[in-house]
């Protein structure tokens, strides 16, 4: 099922009413939202939601949305599904970790587990930045024991992320252009190697200041990958069912 389907048969008024909670949720400012900015903020994703299913999905990538909901918050991350059947294929887990078992580990043997752990990850890429008919186009992806309310909430979060780039469709376009002179700007920019400028400058003459990493970071980074990886397995792999063979 591709997002505009989804949105299709999802409850739009309880669709705009979750992406607000989400909104509030994330909110880090000092906004007050009383009771008139709570309407306005939830009439304006029914307004995004109905304009989105007016447009024309067009597909060009094959691409899927994966839910992660071992967070506070439900997230989507967008993948190439050739990337994630790769990983299948390629990253196996030979074990996964509860956070008590990572304590009695030591920071080195921590930084192993999670180098091990990041082989043949595939990258997540910035779904905010895509064209809203292509993200129409990108295949849903859940899993089959998802709950309703499961699934209202992780579209809430994937509405909350593409509005970044503006509700409204002239918004949305004039920030997808701004982005697009910066990227070129930044591409003309580089017109010989970084290394050759580090050396130009003066960097490398610099003493280099030793950068710890705090055991906490190295073991959420670990549950985070294995959390991936029970997704993508919960996701994509079909469960296998005993056969008895007769006559």
């Amino acid at each position: 099922m591709i997002l505009q389907e989804a949105l299709q048969q999802a409850d739009v008024q309880k669709l705009a009413a979750a992406t607000y909670e989400y909104h509030r949720a994330a909110d880090s400012g000092p906004t007050v939202y009383d009771e008139r900015r709570c309407h306005g903020v939830t009439k304006a994703y029914f307004d995004f939601i109905q304009r989105l299913l007016t447009l024309s999905p067009k597909k060009e990538d094959e691409q899927c949305l994966l839910p992660d909901n071992e967070g506070p918050f439900m997230t989507a991350a967008l993948y190439l599904c050739s990337d994630v059947r790769a990983a299948l294929a390629q990253w196996q887990l030979k074990r996964c970790y509860t956070k008590a078992e990572l304590q009695h580990f030591s920071t080195a043997e921590l930084k192993a587990i999670r180098q091990t752990q990041q082989q043949h990850q595939p990258d997540s890429y910035a779904y905010t930045f895509e064209p809203w008919e292509n993200m129409l186009a990108v295949d849903i992806c859940w899993p089959c024991d998802f709950s309703e309310d499961e699934k209202l909430q992780f579209l809430a979060a994937v509405l909350y992320e593409i509005s970044f780039c503006g509700v409204t469709l002239e918004e949305h376009r004039h920030a997808l252009a701004e982005m697009e002179d910066e990227w070129q700007a930044v591409k003309n920019a580089q017109t010989y190697p970084f290394d050759e400028f580090r050396r130009e400058m003066g960097w490398d003459a610099l003493p280099k200041r030793a950068v710890t990493e705090k055991r906490e970071d190295i073991i959420n980074t670990i549950l985070a990958i294995q959390q991936t990886y029970k997704m993508f397995q919960r996701v994509f792999t079909k469960a296998h069912y005993p056969t008895i063979f007769t006559k």
